[in-house]
Order: structure tokens, then sequence, then C-alpha cells
């Protein structure tokens, strides 16, 4: 475990030495590159709310990730997450996602923070089929259909939801 949040971080280069962590906390800093993480492929749970990530690429071959908190940067493309299957908690929120489609494939998660985004289309949530935590508010969504059929989801935020999201 390495916590490392609210420290004014920047450059996580030698992170990228720390094969073995399992855990680590790098909430509010100011980390863009994520480039040192993509070889700790041991990381179970990864927090970098706070931060001004825009790509995800690196994180595309932690394979072991079960929960990853990316609330608050400033991520446009879920694409890179589609292989993370152990992926079971995902909060999403505050980012520039117009997209949730990547999320299709994503069978293990549990629960979903999706809120203050761009998200019109919502259909893919529909099929995540241990989905019990979903929160979208403060999207432009018109269409909660998805949603009407038996879902295994047991909370549901879709208030406020503001035609003119960010």
């Amino acid at each position: 475990v390495l916590d490392l949040g609210d420290n004014a971080v920047g450059d996580i280069t030698a992170l990228g030495s720390l094969g073995h962590l399992r855990v680590l906390d790098l909430s509010n800093n100011a980390v863009s590159d994520l480039w040192p993480l993509s070889g700790l492929t041991a990381l179970r749970r990864l927090d970098l709310s706070g931060n001004r990530v825009a790509d995800l690429r690196p994180l595309s071959e932690l394979r072991h990730l079960e929960v990853l908190v990316l609330d608050g940067n400033e991520v446009s493309d879920l694409a890179p997450l589609w292989g993370l299957q152990k992926l079971a908690h995902l909060d999403m929120g505050k980012n520039r996602l117009e997209d949730a489609a990547p999320l299709g494939e994503a069978r293990s998660l549990q629960r979903l923070d999706l809120a203050d985004n761009r998200l019109r289309d919502i259909r893919v949530l529909g099929d995540l089929e241990k989905l019990v935590w979903l929160r979208v508010s403060g999207n432009p969504i018109t269409d909660f259909s998805p949603l009407d059929r038996p879902t295994s989801v047991r909370w549901l935020v879709i208030d406020a939801q503001a035609p003119g999201a960010r």
C-alpha cells in the first residue's frame, strides 16, 4: 500500500519500479502522465481522483484492477478500460465522457459512478448484470428505458439531469 494523496505530486516516474504494489492512492495531486503505472500489473486498487488525467491507455494492461477511482479528471475515452474484466468499482464522475459503450464488457462492475459528464446514451449499462450501484446524475440523458428491464441495480441516482452538462 502506498498513499501519496494530497502531496502536489506531478511526476510519478519513480513508481514504475514498484511491480508488486497492490494499492496506490495518488488522489488530489497534479498527475497527468500515467505511463509509469503501466507495468504495475499487481495493482488491485488505484485512486487517481482530482488530478489532470486524460489518457487511460497506460491502465489497459492492469488486468487485476478491481477498484479504479478517476473522478475529477479530464478523461473523455473509456475504451482503454475495455479489457479490465476484474473491475468491480469504477468512479468516473466529473470527467468529459460522452460514450459509455466501452463499459459493455465490464461484466464484473458492481458500482459505477458516471455523474457530471456528457453522456446521452446509457443503453449499454442495462446489460451489466452485476451492477448494483449506479449514479448518472448531471448528464444530458433523455432515455432511461435501458434501466427499465430487470437489472440488478438496487441504488440509482439520476437526479439533476443537466441539459447543458459540461
